[in-house]
């Protein structure tokens, strides 16, 4: 049972936290839309990532 509820906790923070990096790729690309720039948004999907 332990090991069940385990599983199911892993898979839950590993969906929220994919979401979560979506959610910052979609604003990277709002942001440089907005701005006007690729290379901003290039460089904030890669400040993104190292923080994962």
């Amino acid at each position: 049972m332990e090991f069940k509820l385990m599983d199911f906790l892993f898979a839950f923070l590993q969906s929220f936290f994919l979401l979560f990096l979506l959610s910052f790729y979609f604003s990277c690309n709002f942001w440089a839309v907005n701005v006007g720039q690729g290379e901003a948004r290039a460089q904030c999907l890669l400040e993104t990532l190292d923080l994962a």
